[in-house]
């Protein structure tokens, strides 16, 4: 469904108004929830709207604390605020770091559940920095590979790489699909893909409404990356991983942002990554595909394409779930 750009921003901020929060952590969440349908996200912004406007109200009266500051190295404890809002936070902050050292890291613990990392590393590459950025998908729904039962979580990682054009940028979670993925197949009434998601015995299945667990991408390969990021957005940054997890308030995020222009000037550097890119789009698909895509670039010509057109495309069924709560909330 086509919604115009105006009527779903005015809306959902509206909505999320209603948690009481400050004007800029409201127009901070309804940014970042946006750019998932501006993106053709798997996940809608516009849904789950409940959940991200009690986290700005819970977010309120809180306030974060930095637990380690270092000029390149800084750690915060969240206070239970909304990850979202201290994603938003962290960004500017990493790249103000990455300015003055060449590379930064951030880490984030006691904060909720962490999403939106495509959202943040495509800010990174905006200021002409090259972002990473990972957060733990817990509590355990990942299994190691050829386990049958859940340890780690999804943990999704993004990066971002400026150039003269469009950065390249990547987000995916590093099971083999989002652990969202049951949860949508379950509202769209949709079996699973085959080999991919095992029940609470351990077994097999394409039923979403016995799938508790999923796999790792890539088989071994995969699941090693996995776990390396159940260490660096768990245990690293005084969060937790593993089946030490219980909540949300266990899961850690880091953010890490580096300066190009420390080894090679940034014309050159952006120059450079501007013919691999080309090189790249002029490869000669293979049988079955259109073209070779660079990661990043279909969802931000959707996102400008939509801008430019003046709306932003919604699923049906989750657009009239958001306009019942619309009438029920604040109309």
């Amino acid at each position: 469904m086509r919604i115009p750009v105006s009527e779903a921003r005015q809306k959902l901020i509206g909505i999320l108004a209603t948690s009481g929060a400050s004007k800029i952590d409201v127009e901070t969440m309804a940014e970042v929830m946006m750019e998932y349908d501006f993106h053709n996200n798997t996940f809608s912004g516009f849904s789950g709207v409940e959940y991200r406007r009690d986290q700005l109200r819970d977010s309120k009266n809180k306030k974060h604390r930095m637990m380690v500051n270092k000029p390149s190295m800084k750690l915060i404890d969240a206070n239970g605020r909304s990850a979202i809002l201290e994603g938003a936070a962290a960004v500017d902050l990493v790249c103000k770091m990455a300015k003055k050292t060449g590379i930064a890291m951030v880490g984030i613990y006691n904060a909720t559940y962490h999403e939106g990392m495509e959202v943040y590393v495509r800010k990174i590459a905006a200021r002409d920095l090259i972002g990473l950025v990972s957060a733990n998908g817990g509590p355990a729904g990942v299994v190691p590979y050829g386990g049958t039962k859940a340890i780690f979580g999804t943990n999704p990682i993004g990066y971002g790489i400026p150039s003269n054009d469009l950065p390249i940028v990547f987000d995916a979670a590093t099971g083999k699909y989002p652990y969202g993925s049951i949860r949508i197949a379950r509202k769209l009434k949709r079996v699973l893909p085959d080999a991919s998601y095992f029940d609470k015995e351990g077994r097999l299945t394409t039923d979403p409404e016995k799938a508790v667990a999923i796999v790792p991408f890539g088989e071994h390969k995969g699941y090693a990356i996995n776990l390396l990021l159940e260490v660096m957005t768990g245990f690293l940054v005084r969060a937790k991983s593993g089946l030490l997890i219980k909540s949300e308030k266990d899961l850690g995020s880091f953010f890490i942002a580096i300066d190009p222009s420390i080894f090679v000037p940034i014309k050159e550097f952006k120059a450079n990554v501007s013919k691999l890119i080309q090189e790249i789009k002029t490869v000669k698909p293979m049988s079955g595909f259109d073209a070779v895509y660079v990661p990043g670039h279909r969802g931000e010509e959707a996102k400008q394409h939509m801008l430019k057109e003046g709306y932003i495309e919604i699923a049906d069924y989750i657009w009239k779930e958001f306009e019942e709560l619309y009438k029920k909330t604040v109309v």
